[in-house]
């Protein structure tokens, strides 16, 4: 009667040496793999990983409840129907409708400099825009446009949406 070979559970006694060897590296780069991700794991679940998390999800909750209060304040003083907003991963971002005179000045201002500075037409008229946001500051604005770097069409669609009477609510997180 011949010997069994068992590799990792796997009766080999009919495959050849090569074979046998090539069983046993593929083995050997499981186990690695499976280390990797147990250490990848181990990592995720330390108290430094932890406490990360934690202060992540904590500056979510305050951020959350400041917008939260901008929203209400900002309905309180403008009506539902006169407000847009942005949700990005970085807060929400709250708008007014522009009134006739906010409207026609950056209407204006544009026209102005679109013929001898393209550059400085859509600088200003991104400012212009900035008049209306309510929520966060014009500095916090800045900082989210650089961290998302559509966010600015998206801030300018929500303008003309609501001078254009429409519900505007967009959803980013």
């Amino acid at each position: 009667m011949a010997d069994v070979n068992i590799i990792g559970g796997i009766d080999t006694t009919d495959w050849t040496d090569e074979q046998r060897a090539e069983l046993r590296a593929l083995l050997n780069e499981q186990k690695a793999a499976e280390q990797k991700c147990a250490d990848v794991a181990k990592e995720a679940s330390s108290p430094a990983a932890i406490i990360a998390d934690k202060r992540r999800e904590a500056e979510q909750a305050k951020q959350d409840a400041t917008d939260l209060r901008a929203f209400a304040d900002a309905k309180k003083k403008y009506g539902e129907d006169n407000i847009g907003t942005i949700e990005t991963r970085g807060g929400m971002i709250i708008m007014r409708t522009a009134v006739a005179t906010e409207a026609d000045k950056r209407e204006e201002r544009y026209r102005g400099l679109c013929d001898s500075d393209r550059d400085a037409a859509d600088f200003a008229w991104f400012e212009e825009t900035k008049v209306c946001i309510v929520h966060p500051s014009a500095e916090r604005v800045d900082e989210l446009c650089k961290r998302f770097p559509r966010l600015q069409q998206q801030i300018e669609n929500m303008y003309t949406g609501l001078v254009n009477g429409l519900r505007v609510r967009a959803l980013g997180k």
